[in-house]
């Protein structure tokens, strides 16, 4: 069974200062991965698509790095 790497990865605002969030895209840079983004806020955007299947196919190979409880400011 194929392991599952994905296609694109955002990281938010906060997690981005957390060395957890280092290690991950590390690992995702290993494996592949170039669409790497690094937002200026804790709101992911983006991904809507036309529709909902839409939405959902372009979000499904998605990897977000967050911040448990959001930001804290």
């Amino acid at each position: 069974m194929k392991r599952w790497a994905p296609k694109h990865v955002v990281v938010v605002r906060s997690a981005a200062e957390r060395t957890y969030a280092a290690e991950i895209v590390a690992r995702c840079e290993a494996a592949g991965v170039s669409d790497i983004g690094f937002l200026r806020s804790d709101r992911i955007t983006g991904l809507r698509g036309g529709d909902e299947p839409a939405t959902c196919i372009r979000a499904k190979p998605t990897l977000a790095v967050v911040v448990e409880g959001g930001s804290s400011s």
